[in-house]
């Protein structure tokens, strides 16, 4: 295809009028009044093809992986206008549309893989195409029906390829733009079948076997590319319960339990080619059980994580105890608290503990309980009833903590010893201090420490203690919010357990105060902080402030609406340019534009829901949050943000804020103008792109914003039937 200059910045193919002209020609569009008062001035009047896709002017050629499509589909809308000055324009007439596809080689195949369909469904071979005008051309000089563009899209169907690699090429005829009268204009499409595939055959588990205190031990193994792209590996951790002296090496990179392989720099292991791994255990302190598991993720598409476990000693008798110290912290003098040990059999054989004791020059301070139900009659074991721990079992023995006077700090060794006469210890460290006084403590937190917006947290102060002969009477909870939360405890946040539903994303810190009964508050203020992240790809939030209202946590409020529109919004016919920008403007389109009454539209691969966004939580009474979120958004493309001020409940204006996130990742936050009633605020344009190295950058001003970054446009018109956006049925 001859290639026109400047095509990679912008897809106009033609030559631009030489004056502009009032009037239209007479040719074949003869509509009523249509006279041309440029005939006989010498000015060429012509159409001017332009092609667009969802983000801008339309490649030459799309290329992709197969493998990496989510439903084995993908689309590629593609917009046609006449893109010449309306007074030095004819209609563009599109005379055909053809779809040519082969196999890898450009053999002809059968069955296609490839298809375009108009915006009707209608095959674009077989379709009628109205005329195209440009904005601003006399209807009456177009026969009836014209529009100012059309729209097609071109789908695969891997299903419908064989699995194999497929080339297409869509062909354009034209009649009115002189450039390409006679000549085929063509954007080519390329699926390729290239798979990345890693392999570490047959060491699923490496076992070094029986290794005693002082010895260590190497092991190798290697994973083999056997796909037909390369492997590209993305992270080597190693993760171990048993705190495994262990590391593993490969080219030049050595990973352990503190350091792991991030992906830089770049390993790639060509097709048929392997990588070594080298496995070193070091000299172990006691011949205690060794594990711990190296998982290996990369482009593959046979799994994206490997996983491969290391073992030593998995045989025979084993036992650890937990934890390796045991640090009471500070205990009031004669106010007692009491800890646990616990021992664990970690071998395949039962262990049998003859004693369990406190080694000599431990502080008297220190006692052991043997009060649970490892211990028969409450009994210490001996030689004659040991304590039989079995394999996987876990036993416990209680240590008790009372400080009988002050000091700097106080310390004890706890020692358990086997039949075979194997001694393993816990350190025991605490100090005494004269303060009398109850310790608050918040409970782990469910369900975790880091979660996402909207969910419910449950907190509870149970295992606060009162100092002996006292009891907890009163609790308070407290909390420190990102900026536009407003969030509170439920039922409120005087009980034991309390909820919380955290719904901006943030760092949230949970504090809380106690008393006992006779109104002693607590030593220290216990805290947990538990952190609020987006799950999904594209995460927008809205929060906002309103000066005139005083009380953000009533019912009254002003009522802002977070929108969030498909580029296709701005194709449909009818959507206005209120903003002034020289484009239609996205919002209030049917089905493309996402808000509080357009929730859950279909957007994108129709059999793939995890491309649609959804309205996670709309506010009406004032200050947000308000969240729309895209599981996984179509890539590259560029979609709409926008803040419409539906209603100032007569508070008066209000500031929003709005908060984008890409991958967990805080890209974009920013406080926006003073809005009004009426006021519709154009934010930004975001895309998302798996391979970004830099998100920030994937965010951009709207088209025709101010020096500020700012598109505001008062007084814009809210549809007097707002469900009209909802998508069909």
């Amino acid at each position: 295809m001859p290639r026109i200059q400047g095509r990679s910045t912008r897809t106009i193919i033609g030559i631009l009028g030489v004056v502009a002209l009032a009037g239209c020609s007479n040719g074949d569009a003869t509509g009523s009044g249509c006279e041309s008062t440029s005939k006989g001035a010498g000015v060429e009047l012509k159409a001017q093809v332009a092609i667009e896709d969802l983000n801008g002017p339309a490649k030459d050629r799309y290329t992709f992986d197969t493998s990496a499509l989510s439903g084995g589909k993908r689309s590629f809308p593609l917009t046609v206008r006449n893109d010449i000055a309306a007074l030095n324009a004819l209609p563009l007439q599109i005379k055909s549309v053809k779809m040519v596809e082969t196999d890898a080689s450009g053999q002809p195949v059968e069955g296609t893989a490839f298809r375009c369909t108009t915006a009707d469904g209608d095959d674009c071979a077989t379709a009628s195409w109205p005329e195209l005008i440009p904005v601003g051309f006399d209807k009456a000089c177009a026969n009836a029906g014209a529009l100012q563009s059309t729209s097609m899209t071109v789908a695969y169907d891997h299903a419908q390829s064989g699995g194999k690699a497929r080339k297409a090429r869509i062909e354009f005829e034209f009649i009115g733009d002189p450039e390409w009268e006679g000549k085929v204009y063509a954007i080519a499409f390329e699926a390729s079948p290239g798979q990345p595939t890693l392999k570490c055959t047959g060491v699923d588990v490496v076992d070094f076997g029986n290794i005693g205190a002082g010895k260590g031990a190497k092991e190798t193994f290697k994973c083999q590319s056997l796909g037909s792209a390369p492997v590209v590996l993305e992270r080597v951790e190693l993760f171990s319960t048993t705190d495994a002296p262990l590391t593993v090496k490969f080219e030049d990179q050595t990973v352990d339990l503190d350091n792991a392989y991030e992906g830089s720099p770049t390993i790639e292991i060509a097709s048929g080619e392997s990588i070594t791994f080298e496995a070193e255990l070091a000299a172990l302190t006691s011949a205690d059980k060794i594990g711990a598991t190296l998982r290996i993720r990369s482009n593959s598409t046979a799994g994206a994580e490997i996983s491969i476990q290391f073992l030593a000693n998995s045989s025979g008798p084993c036992l650890k105890l937990s934890p390796s110290e045991l640090d009471f912290g500070e205990v009031g003098v004669g106010q007692p608290q009491q800890k646990e040990v616990q021992i664990i059999g970690c071998g395949t054989e039962k262990v049998d503990v003859v004693e369990i004791r406190l080694a000599s020059g431990s502080s008297p301070d220190f006692t052991l309980d043997f009060q649970t139900a490892s211990f028969l009659d409450g009994k210490a074991p001996s030689a004659e009833q040991p304590l039989q721990v079995q394999p996987n079992a876990t036993e416990s023995v209680q240590v008790r903590f009372a400080p009988t006077s002050l000091g700097d700090g106080t310390s004890a060794t706890l020692e358990v010893v086997d039949a075979a006469g194997e001694v393993r210890s816990v350190a025991l460290v605490g100090k005494p201090t004269a303060v009398q006084c109850p310790s608050a403590c918040i409970d782990p937190p469910a369900p975790g420490t880091t979660v996402v917006p909207q969910t419910k947290l449950t907190l509870g102060s149970g295992c606060s203690k009162a100092t002996e002969g006292h009891v907890i009477d009163k609790q308070e909870w407290s909390v420190e919010q990102p900026v536009g939360s407003t969030a509170s405890f439920l039922p409120n946040n005087k009980l034991q357990t309390v909820e919380f539903q955290p719904n901006v994303a943030g760092k949230y810190i949970f504090k809380l105060k106690v008393w006992d009964e006779i109104g002693n508050e607590g030593c220290t203020i216990a805290q947990q902080v538990i952190e609020v992240v987006p799950d999904n790809k594209l995460h927008v939030e809205l929060t906002w402030t309103t000066a005139g209202d005083t009380d953000p946590l009533d019912k009254k409020g002003s009522d802002l609406d977070l929108h969030l529109a498909h580029p296709l919004a701005t194709t449909l016919s009818g959507q206005p340019d209120l903003d002034g920008n020289g484009s239609p403007d996205p919002w209030w389109a049917p089905c493309y534009d996402c808000y509080w009454i357009n929730k859950s539209p279909q957007w994108g691969d129709l059999s793939d829901v995890d491309d649609n966004p959804n309205v996670d939580l709309d506010d009406q009474d004032g200050w947000g949050p308000e969240n729309i979120s895209i599981k996984w958004p179509e890539e590259d493309t560029y979609f709409w943000v926008g803040v419409y001020a539906w209603f100032d409940g007569g508070f008066g204006p209000s500031q929003p804020r709005v908060r984008i996130y890409l991958d967990k990742k805080l890209v974009f936050d920013k406080k926006g103008p003073e809005l009004k009633t009426g006021d519709m605020w154009c934010v930004a344009q975001v895309k998302w792109d798996a391979q970004s190295s830099n998100p920030s950058a994937d965010v951009k001003p709207c088209p025709g914003s101010d020096g500020n970054g700012n598109l505001v446009t008062a007084k814009y018109p809210a549809p007097g039937n707002p469900t009209s956006g909802k998508c069909p049925p």
